[in-house]
């Protein structure tokens, strides 16, 4: 009888990748399964790509923009005084 090869989920693939896990059986896993170091290696690569992406700038009027959404979301009820 064999055993089912179980791959861990793609949220701790993503946590190794970041090197935020030392998770021994994880490692072990990863030497042993071409698939899955596959995708920790897709995933790095990813992380890679995006950190080279330029960071845009905010718009000027950003913080008018989001004052003003949330003032006319908060607007007190008629008759009632803070």
């Amino acid at each position: 009888m064999t055993t089912a090869l179980l791959h861990p989920s793609l949220g701790e693939l993503k946590t190794y990748a970041e090197g935020a896990s030392e998770d021994r059986s994880l490692a072990t896993h990863l030497a042993r399964c071409g698939a899955c170091r596959s995708k920790v290696a897709g995933l790095r690569a990813l992380r890679e790509e995006l950190s080279q992406l330029p960071t845009p700038e905010p718009a000027t009027d950003l913080l008018r923009r989001i004052l003003a959404a949330r003032a006319a979301r908060y607007r007190p009820l008629p008759g009632f005084h803070t």
